[in-house]
């Protein structure tokens, strides 16, 4: 009885390791959709540190205000940043930039968003999961 529950315990823990770690970094979702882990607490209540966003890329000038967005910076090219947008600007010649903050901070951020910075918008928040799937 006691080598039928080992043997259980060990069939739930692959399962659990499948589901949770191993098929999520093997599968491509779809090229236009992309996990982050979120490492900084700049956008709770709405998103927490720990959390993983599915984010989709989109058509950079269907972006409005108060989405939600991912886009790396010059200052941290391989660190994404997830925040919401608060001002968009659009030029005559038809270049769009974007003003964003994170709902914690009490500033906006120093610099604007350009389509080549640009990951995706937020579609989906899975709480907490960045804290037991690894990127």
């Amino acid at each position: 009885m006691v080598l039928l529950g080992i043997n259980i315990l060990g069939v739930i823990f692959c399962i659990c390791f499948l589901l949770l770690y191993w098929i999520p970094q093997k599968t491509v979702i779809h090229p236009d959709y992309q996990l982050i882990s979120i490492v900084s607490p700049s956008m709770e209540p709405e998103i927490h540190m720990s959390d993983k966003i599915l984010v989709q890329k989109v058509d950079f000038s269907s972006i409005q205000v108060g989405d939600i967005i991912s886009y790396f910076t010059e200052e941290y090219p391989n660190f994404p940043i997830t925040h919401r947008v608060v001002n968009k600007y659009i030029y005559d010649d038809g270049k769009i930039k974007f003003k964003t903050k994170g709902d914690t901070n009490y500033l906006e951020d120093s610099y604007f968003v350009f389509e080549e910075q640009f990951i995706g918008i937020l579609r989906h928040r899975y709480a907490y999961l960045g804290s037991i799937i690894p990127n």
